[in-house]
């Protein structure tokens, strides 16, 4: 699936990586792999006895550097978006997050050791930049993780990823797609929600 194989590399590269002092947006993704790192190791135990404890995990170390709202207009569209009412959207924000985080845990917990090295390309003093990992697998080619980030407000944020060259974002606008079509936002937050009490 292609939202599972994203999310795949995107892990190995925060989990995992070993990259050197670099320009904010780097040095960002290093620090977010490391508290992780940090975190796993310390509750290990705890994981295995309550697999929602890695879910607070990654909602304390990851999300806070996702910028939720932006990735969450891009999967649903300007259309669907403008539509919707403010309490759709922020549920959907809601909800849309879970998901995330219920599939970057399972993603986690089947990584395995990768070498890997993060750079970027051309010019970084801009506002919206790619952070590129090129990630060697014990078996297997090598194949690229990209990391789209926007600075705003002081701070960098997340608002995609791209496994060789396919991009979550688009990934889960394709899954949502059908339901957006039949319903709206309103329709898309009932299924979501129900499938977060699943």
């Amino acid at each position: 699936m292609k939202v599972h194989r994203c999310l795949m590399g995107i892990i190995i590269c925060m989990a995992l990586s070993t990259a050197n002092a670099a320009p904010s947006p780097i040095a960002l993704l290093q620090s977010i792999s490391n508290q992780l790192m940090i975190q796993l190791e310390k509750k290990q135990t705890e994981i295995h006895h309550n697999p929602t404890v890695l879910n607070q995990i990654i909602h304390r170390v990851l999300i806070p550097h996702v910028n939720q709202t932006r990735m969450a207009q891009y999967v649903v569209g300007r259309q669907y978006w403008q539509r919707s009412t403010d309490v759709e959207r922020s549920l959907f924000i809601q909800y849309f997050t879970d998901v995330l985080i219920r599939t970057y845990a399972h993603a986690l917990k089947v990584y395995s050791s990768q070498k890997i090295k993060f750079y970027q390309r051309g010019h970084s003093h801009q506002r919206i930049v790619n952070v590129y990992a090129s990630i060697t697998p014990t078996q297997g080619p090598i194949f690229e993780v990209v990391y789209q980030m926007l600075y705003e407000r002081g701070a960098w944020r997340i608002i995609d990823f791209s496994v060789d060259g396919v991009s979550l974002v688009h990934s889960y606008r394709e899954q949502f797609a059908e339901t957006l079509s039949q319903g709206g936002l309103k329709a898309l937050v009932k299924v979501l929600k129900k499938s977060n009490l699943t």
